[in-house]
C-alpha cells in the first residue's frame, strides 16, 4: 500500500434529528441487533428493538436528551 492517509472523526448526531439521520441510526441499530443476536436474549432483542420502533413507547430517536457518537475511519491508498 503506497500514499496511505487514514483520518478518524466523530460522527456525533442529537435532538432534533432530521428523517435522515433517524433512518441511518435505526439501520445501523438494526445491523448491530443482527450482528449480537447469538448472544441476546429474546428479552435484550425485543427492548432493543423498540428504542427504534416509533410506534413504540420508548421510542429514542425523538427524546430530546437522544444523543449518538460513531467514530468513523476513513483509509485511502493505492495497492501497488
Amino acid at each position: 500500500m503506497v500514499n496511505l492517509e487514514t483520518k478518524a472523526y466523530a460522527l456525533q448526531k442529537y435532538f432534533p434529528l432530521s428523517d435522515l439521520e433517524k433512518n441511518y441510526i435505526a439501520k445501523n441499530a438494526k445491523w448491530y441487533l443482527e450482528t449480537g443476536m447469538p448472544y441476546l436474549t429474546e428479552e435484550g432483542m425485543t427492548a432493543w428493538a423498540s428504542y427504534f420502533n416509533p410506534s413504540s413507547d420508548h421510542y429514542i430517536l425523538d427524546d430530546e436528551a437522544f444523543y449518538y457518537c460513531m467514530v468513523e475511519i476513513l483509509s485511502i491508498g493505492k495497492h501497488q
